[in-house]
């Protein structure tokens, strides 16, 4: 389900700059960068805690 809310993101971006041709300020595009990297270090944290999971 995460992967819809990420994607939400990026359709928010993309609707900015064709309707209101408008791109995210710096702030903006640090908070994206910031939630992607995030989400991303969850799922690797947790792809790396179930390999070992299973190993042990």
């Amino acid at each position: 389900m995460a992967p819809f809310y990420y994607s939400f993101t990026v359709w928010a971006v993309i609707s900015g700059l064709l309707v209101f041709g408008q791109f995210p300020n710096a702030i903006a595009v640090c908070g994206i960068l910031l939630v992607v990297a995030s989400g991303l270090a969850i799922v690797s944290l947790d792809e790396r805690r179930r390999r070992l999971t299973v190993v042990a």
